[in-house]
């Protein structure tokens, strides 16, 4: 730019610009590199990318869409502006630590990701210009690189200390950024998969103010950044340094990360901003993401479920009607295994025709005890199906808890796993059905294609009260 705006100006002044070609070429910088394959410094610097990014776990965030479900980059984009009082409170902390606005912002949005990752080992990409010879400074041709930042941030650590932690980071990592982005990860054997960027997801790139405007002859240029039609990774947030004020892009994956919670990331992120000025000796963990009036807006909009629907179906009829719209559209997804809603519904026959032979009346408590999982969806809806009412346990409470809540609910039959199918076996009276897998083995005889359930309607009991409800005993 500074070229163009140079030969620019020459032309309009009548003049003829400078056109002799620079000492050094781009082709120059490439040799050069290609000459560090073998040195004793690219060695040190592998090892230390080695030991750094060692055990380095993924960050994910809360999506909309499954990873494997995620087919392109298109991006949308989030926008916010950090007061220019702010700015300077962050400046001053900064200055006083000894350190960057850089440093600090970068720390806020690892909080952020801690919080929404509900992980405390996370990392983030950043790019660096990498004209760290000065030959190399005014050549045409990209130089940038990207590091990864994985500072450990002690969640009980204030935001100072995170802040100096952070700094030693980015010093370390400043000191081995020649070393090709490509070649740490094909030196670290990092597994690639489509959908997912290797090392980290989230990018953060800070944007210094010009240090003087671009002059075209008697016109300036301003620099604006261009909309965010596409996206490289999960989430981008871009910092520009006004001079007075900062200015922040979102930059997200629009088929994989609902809007409102983009939003949500992005304030949260100057709240953190906001606290870290104010009180900048408070522990990572207790700053609050939301000021009040943020926090009373989402609860208002979080409880207002108000909705209208269908009062005189069921469940049963509900799912039925889907299954005749959409027999072979996903139904239920869990971990890596997905069913749709036609073997749904036929699994739930089977194990509700189970239920039926084992004489369930209408609105009986059934008491079921799985993990969340396809079989705890399925046996949720068999119990529907046969007219029972679920009493649902909690699988990771201890054995007498669980008979306790037996005992008071009167149970007879409960829907559980293999694993924990003996630990029933002695209570009197209790029928044990494993449905884990395939219930086909559960069910006696060819059921129906709609079998006969007890006449509950819509206003019947579905839910029986379990030991969440009972916090006294």
């Amino acid at each position: 730019l500074k070229e163009l705006a140079d030969h620019y100006t020459a032309y309009a002044e009548g003049k003829t610009p400078d056109t002799r070609p620079a000492p050094w070429q781009y082709a120059d910088y490439a040799l050069w590199e290609q000459r560090q394959d073998n040195t004793a410094a690219k060695a040190r610097a592998l090892e230390f990318w080695a030991e750094t990014l060692r055990g380095l776990p993924e960050t994910h965030l809360p999506m909309k869409r499954p990873e494997k479900e995620f087919a392109d980059w298109k991006g949308a984009e989030v926008v916010i502006d950090i007061a220019p009082d702010l700015t300077q409170s962050l400046r001053n902390l900064c200055r006083e630590k000894g350190t960057t606005l850089f440093c600090a912002t970068v720390a806020g949005f690892l909080a952020v990701l801690q919080h929404y990752a509900n992980r405390d080992d996370v990392a983030v990409g950043t790019p660096v210009a990498n004209r760290v010879r000065r030959r190399f400074e005014d050549i045409c041709g990209c130089f940038v690189n990207m590091v990864t930042l994985r500072p450990h941030l002690d969640p009980g650590a204030s935001f100072e200390e995170a802040l100096l932690r952070l700094r030693d980071t980015v010093h370390e990592a400043l000191a081995h950024a020649e070393i090709p982005f490509e070649t740490v990860v094909d030196h670290l054997h990092v597994d690639r998969r489509a959908g997912m960027h290797p090392l980290f997801q989230s990018v953060f790139a800070f944007h210094e103010a010009p240090k003087a405007a671009l002059a075209f002859g008697d016109a300036s240029a301003i620099i604006e950044p261009a909309p965010a039609i596409t996206t490289r990774f999960d989430i981008e947030l871009h910092v520009f340094d006004t001079g007075t004020s900062l200015n922040a892009r979102l930059i997200y994956a629009r088929e994989r990360f609902e809007a409102s919670l983009m939003r949500t990331m992005l304030h949260g992120w100057r709240q953190v901003l906001h606290c870290a000025a104010s009180s900048p000796d408070t522990a990572l963990r207790d700053i609050e993401l939301w000021n009040d009036r943020e926090a009373a807006d989402f609860l208002n909009r979080v409880n207002d479920t108000a909705s209208d629907y269908p009062r005189e179906c069921t469940v049963n009829d509900l799912v039925g009607e889907w299954v005749g719209k959409t027999p072979e559209a996903i139904a239920i997804t869990a971990g890596d295994t997905q069913i749709s809603y036609f073997e749904m519904n036929k699994r739930a026959d089977l194990l509700a025709r189970r239920l039926i032979l084992e004489g369930v009346r209408a609105e009986e408590g059934i008491a079921v005890n799985l993990p969340r999982s396809v079989d705890f969806v399925i046996s949720l809806l068999a119990v529907l199906k046969a007219g029972g009412a679920y009493l649902p346990l909690d699988p990771e409470s201890p054995a007498a808890r669980w008979r306790k809540v037996l005992e008071a609910s009167g149970a007879r039959i409960i829907l559980t796993n293999v694993r924990d199918a003996h630990t029933f076996k002695d209570i009197r009276g209790l029928n044990v059905i494993c449905c884990e897998g395939d219930p086909v083995a559960c069910a006696e005889g060819r059921p129906r294609d709609h079998p006969s359930w007890s006449g509950a309607g819509p206003a019947s009991s579905r839910h029986g009260p379990s030991h969440r409800q009972s916090p006294g005993r």
